[in-house]
């Protein structure tokens, strides 16, 4: 049963709830905009921010302390960092290249590291300490048509899926 609507923009292409549950993060890849709303469990969600970040954005992900936003722009190839304090517009902390398109964007559960899959089939791994640009930790090949991945609930391992080779490697 639907207990809420609201226009967001033009291609809305990803959203992510923030950990307490009381915002919900959205990208829009024709408007460029990552946008805030909050939500009180009924009625229709209100925008409470909202910010230009280039184009073609690809990935969304909120981090498990709710303090920042990760988000893939495939426009620039870049992983980009946006912190959000409860009111307002969301702002830019850091951003790292990725060389490539971008599929995915996951914190690991303990929010101190970012994996980011992209159309060349890398898996990348940043660390962000909570200020200034990710950090490029380590990368690796996957099958091709990578498209997707999760971090283990102890961060201590990563899935990814293949589209193009029907597979699951975990890394």
């Amino acid at each position: 049963t639907e207990i809420g609507s609201t226009s967001t923009g033009t291609r809305t292409y990803g959203v992510t709830w923030s950990p307490d549950g009381r915002f919900i993060a959205v990208i829009n890849r024709n408007d460029y905009t990552l946008q805030i709303f909050r939500f009180k469990g009924m009625s229709n969600p209100i925008l409470v921010g909202s910010t230009n970040i280039g184009n073609y954005l690809s990935a969304i992900s909120w981090s498990p302390d709710g303090k920042f936003i990760a988000v893939t722009n495939s426009g620039s190839a870049t992983l980009q960092i946006y912190k959000f304090t409860g009111a307002g517009n969301p702002t830019s902390v850091g951003s790292i290249s990725t060389l490539s398109v971008n599929y995915s964007a996951k914190w690991s559960p303990d929010g101190r590291f970012i994996s980011v899959v992209t159309a060349a089939n890398r898996l990348y791994i940043f660390r962000f300490t909570g200020s200034g640009n990710p950090i490029l930790v380590n990368y690796t090949g996957t099958n091709s048509g990578t498209s997707n991945a999760v971090w283990s609930p102890f961060a201590n391992f990563i899935a990814v899926v293949n589209a193009t080779s029907n597979d699951l490697q975990i890394f």
